[in-house]
């Protein structure tokens, strides 16, 4: 543009400038282009899907904690560590940081806690310094807390240089290796970008309920959250359970899975409550709720007739298109101690028979909880319904079974809104 021609006033190039803007728009929005770019993301996703879980178990013996060496910790005992769990996971919630953050947060605490001793003044400095660190991993830069959002966390409690001072004590513990397989990997891994939300968080609950106890450190993450997906499938009727399993230890898992998720900690239940997270306890509630009247008004189902399913090997790595016409309580000759083996070895937590309803509010003022999950599920009303420690009688005589009766309508009514409820 020569002297001449160069605008004389604000106005003028502001009119230039809007016709400039005008000229170029940019490429159009192609529908056509964002449906062969998902197409190719879904075949890059299932053609590397077992090389990446290859990939992931190799490192899993390497990034694993040791829970005897906790056991060892002079001030921090097993009770405390709920207590710190249930505040990851309110500030996790409440900084909105990835799923993947939480799980690799808690691998930090607990292999720190493997390798140094840890005062009972500091475990949540370790805590909130271990989420800080795993956000920094996972989390974009604009998602990682600042260390004064971390003191307002802590109430004040601890300094910004006690922060800084204890993340640089955790990596050089770790040796700077802070990547670990993640349940929450491994379990997208599995499902695939395209599963049903409902099933990818049902999945996630069991993954979290999890890490409360010590029961879980014996598996693998590989393993456990291969459970967590058969635990699942089977709650939302995607795929009964198999007639066998391929490693007994799976059984175990499973047990495990579902003895305590029918007492998660308050925080699980306020955070998957909410419409975003298809309100899981609820599923579950409804799903307890099921297997109380199968097992009260139906008789042993036979042996499911599908192979075991291992989603650790499966090449699509997704469920979504099971369907099962299976009945709700196949799972009983699992979970109520008909092939379950009890191992005092290791500590193994068997769910025994569910008692009949007649007995059901007697017994359970005389079963008691786990110290950390006593008073965790009241306000979904799961705890009524856990496995207790009465077998049922092999017989029941004509006055019981109006109770039985009045028991199994009342079960099918708190199952009735989600009885056939469309998951797809």
């Amino acid at each position: 543009m020569s002297k001449s021609q160069q605008p004389s006033n604000a106005i003028e190039t502001a009119m230039i400038g809007k016709s400039a803007t005008a000229r170029y728009r940019g490429p159009k929005y192609n529908p056509q282009m964002e449906i062969y770019e998902k197409q190719a993301f879904l075949h890059v996703e299932a053609e590397y899907r077992e090389d990446h879980i290859q990939s992931m178990k190799e490192l899993e013996p390497k990034t694993m904690p040791v829970a005897s060496m906790i056991d060892i910790q002079p001030e921090l005992k097993w009770y405390m560590r709920p207590y710190l769990l249930d505040f990851l996971v309110d500030t996790h919630l409440a900084l909105k940081l990835s799923s993947q953050t939480l799980f690799l947060a808690v691998n930090i605490v607990d292999r720190y806690c493997s390798k140094r001793v840890v005062a009972k003044k500091h475990y949540q400095l370790v805590g909130c310094t271990a989420l800080w660190i795993a956000s920094k991993y996972q989390d974009k830069k604009s998602h990682i807390p600042s260390i004064s959002e971390l003191i307002n966390m802590c109430c004040g409690v601890y300094e910004e240089p006690m922060f800084l001072q204890m993340e640089g004590h955790i990596l050089n513990t770790l040796e700077w290796s802070i990547g670990h397989t993640t349940l929450d990997s491994y379990i997208y891994l599995y499902l695939g970008s395209t599963c049903n939300p409902a099933l990818i968080y049902t999945a996630r609950f069991l993954a979290e309920v999890s890490i409360y106890d010590k029961s879980f450190f014996q598996f693998k993450p590989s393993l456990l959250a291969n459970c967590c997906v058969t635990l699942a499938s089977h709650i939302l009727d995607y795929c009964p359970l198999p007639a066998s399993f391929k490693d007994p230890v799976e059984l175990d898992c499973i047990q495990l899975l579902y003895y305590y998720m029918q007492t998660p900690s308050q925080s699980l239940q306020k955070k998957y409550m909410k419409s975003s997270y298809s309100q899981v306890p609820k599923i579950i509630a409804s799903f307890i709720a099921r297997q109380q009247a199968s097992q009260i008004a139906l008789p042993p189902s036979p042996a499911p007739s599908c192979d075991s399913v291992d989603y650790r090997s499966s090449k699509t790595g997704s469920v979504c298109s099971i369907s099962s016409s299976a009945s709700t309580n196949q799972l009983s000759n699992y979970l109520y101690g008909v092939q379950a083996k009890s191992d005092k070895n290791t500590n193994y937590i068997t769910p025994p028979c569910t008692p009949s309803p007649y007995n059901l509010n007697a017994n359970n003022n005389q079963t008691s909880h786990h110290h950390h999950i006593s008073n965790s599920s009241s306000s979904s009303g799961i705890s009524s319904m856990r496995p207790s420690s009465i077998r049922r009688s092999s017989s029941i005589n004509s006055a019981s079974s109006v109770a039985i009766a009045a028991a199994a309508a009342a079960a099918a009514s708190a199952a009735a809104p989600y009885v056939g409820m469309d998951l797809s």
